[in-house]
């Protein structure tokens, strides 16, 4: 799972390209308003161990975006397919995850780049969306209640599981007023 944000309008056109996939069964499916889902098959042209990668076409605005592949043999970390939208935020976001069977609940924590913590968010078993999938909706503000200036911020998803905690990577968070 790849995810990036932008801003999408009715009628803007959407393309996926790749210089070292070969890309087939395209798909781009309209999630909700303002989100797309794009599902492909991508298969690597060679055997050399490179970076393998994706280019969104968004109005001809170019996005790279870099797959990476899943070890099965690796344990899962816990919480994955993290993402916050919408990314630029304005007012608001909202960060989703899916975090693995019997997680009830945990934290998000945002922190400015000079690692100050902003924020602890709290994750309960309400923001459950289905399944293993979550879904925390935030307004922009920090622990004092006040707006965050405009500028880069890190998240880190924190969960409670069963066998203990799991977290995920650092994620970016762009605040743009």
């Amino acid at each position: 799972i790849v995810s990036s944000g932008a801003w999408l309008d009715a009628g803007m056109s959407l393309a996926l390209e790749s210089g070292n996939l070969t890309l087939s069964n395209v798909l781009f499916e309209m999630a909700k308003s303002n989100e797309v889902v794009v599902y492909f098959t991508a298969v690597a042209e060679d055997d050399e161990d490179i970076s393998r990668s994706v280019d969104l076409l968004v109005d001809g605005l170019r996005t790279p975006l870099t797959i990476e592949s899943v070890d099965p043999t690796q344990p899962s970390s816990g919480v994955e397919r993290v993402y916050n939208y919408p990314n630029p935020m304005i007012d608001g976001t909202s960060f989703v995850f899916e975090a693995a069977a019997g997680a009830e609940g945990g934290r998000i924590r945002v922190f400015s780049v000079s690692g100050r913590q902003v924020l602890n968010l709290d994750v309960r078993p309400g923001h459950r969306k289905g399944g293993e999938r979550w879904c925390v909706p935030w307004n922009g503000r920090d622990a004092q209640g006040d707006r965050l200036a405009n500028g880069t911020y890190l998240y880190r998803i924190e969960m409670q599981l069963p066998d203990g905690a799991a977290d995920s990577d650092m994620q970016r968070l762009v605040v743009m007023k």
